[in-house]
């Protein structure tokens, strides 16, 4: 058998899987004690089958949470074959302890044992087959998520590497010392942009920022004044490498380049419980916005990468309020 990827313990220890696991239980109960191959009456032995099979599964449940310290180390395959043998010795084990309270009748040990073992290996086993075909599903899944994200990234890198080569040139002819702070700054958003299907930290994604904002001061001198309104302490979370960029670089190229009067850009982090909200605040020119090409792709793709990231949870939405436009990026903590 191939190598299955999959984490077993996580579908199995939750409030879901127990759930599952009773309801499941109860309705094989139901189903044993109700055969038309028994001649006994079913009321009254519904509820001993009932204990005897929920006290397997949930003692059965139990050691495999105790064990899951050593399990998370071993292969998918191996932690299947220690749920079926934890399941068949505990069945062993409970219906030996049935048999010697000498309580039942017209039926030896071995039989007893026999039944209850087959019956318990069958549902344990079914219960590895479903698991893998699960497994090998969100496995599947997974990889084609990976590779949609590679192919908008792909389509994000040409974009930004051009505009930033385009400026590093332009700078050069104006002052060779800022041309070479350009270089080193746009050479550490070039690395990032090569690496955009990461995840990375927060604070290292506001800082590529920053140093983008501080490339186009260079770029635009007295006409740009870049407002940063950041907490003291940034919180502990992972994002979409260059996800701030391009809405900068948008509030950029529609609000101060077409702009020959002085601009403002501000850029404002709050931070909650449940959430980080980005507000990226640049001026507008309604006549410049029509004329000037959109950044309409770049602006899709982070749409597309936060909702592969983060479902329907992250948020990105724009508003004109007066001269101003309003961009607001909304990421789950």
């Amino acid at each position: 058998m191939s190598q299955i990827k999959g984490d077993l313990l996580a579908s199995l220890l939750n409030d879901r899987a127990l759930l599952a696991v009773i309801i499941v239980g109860q309705l094989l109960a139901i189903i044993l004690t109700f055969s038309p191959l028994l001649h006994t009456d079913p009321w009254l032995t519904l509820a001993p089958v009932s204990l005897f099979i929920h006290f397997v599964s949930l003692a059965s449940l139990s050691s495999i949470y105790l064990l899951k310290t050593q399990l998370r180390k071993a292969s998918y395959q191996q932690q299947l074959m220690v749920l079926i043998l934890v399941i068949c010795g505990f069945t062993l084990a409970t219906s030996y302890l049935v048999f010697s309270l000498e309580i039942l009748d017209n039926i030896t040990l071995f039989e007893f044992l026999s039944r209850n073992l087959l019956i318990a290996f069958n549902i344990a086993v079914l219960y590895a087959q479903f698991s893998v075909m699960h497994a090998e599903r969100g496995y599947s899944e997974q990889i084609a998520t990976q590779a949609q994200l590679s192919s908008l990234q792909a389509r994000i890198r040409p974009h930004f590497l051009f505009n930033s080569l385009n400026m590093a040139a332009e700078l050069v002819y104006h002052n060779a010392e800022d041309a070479e702070k350009t270089i080193l700054a746009l050479a550490d958003l070039s690395r990032a942009a090569m690496h955009c299907d990461e995840a990375i930290p927060l604070a290292k994604e506001i800082l590529l920022a920053q140093q983008y904002m501080l490339v186009e001061s260079w770029r635009f001198g007295d006409r740009l004044t870049i407002d940063w309104q950041l907490p003291e302490l940034l919180p502990e979370l992972n994002v979409p490498a260059l996800t701030i960029q391009p809405l900068l670089e948008n509030a950029i190229c529609h609000g101060v380049e077409p702009n020959q009067s002085s601009s403002t850009v501000s850029i404002k982090l709050l931070v909650s419980n449940s959430s980080i909200s980005l507000i990226v605040d640049n001026p507008y020119l309604q006549d410049a916005s029509k004329s000037r090409p959109s950044n309409g792709i770049a602006v899709e793709n982070i749409k597309e990468r936060l909702h592969m990231y983060f479902g329907q949870r992250a948020k990105l939405t724009h508003f004109i309020q007066g001269e101003r436009f309003r961009t607001k990026l909304v990421i789950p903590r």
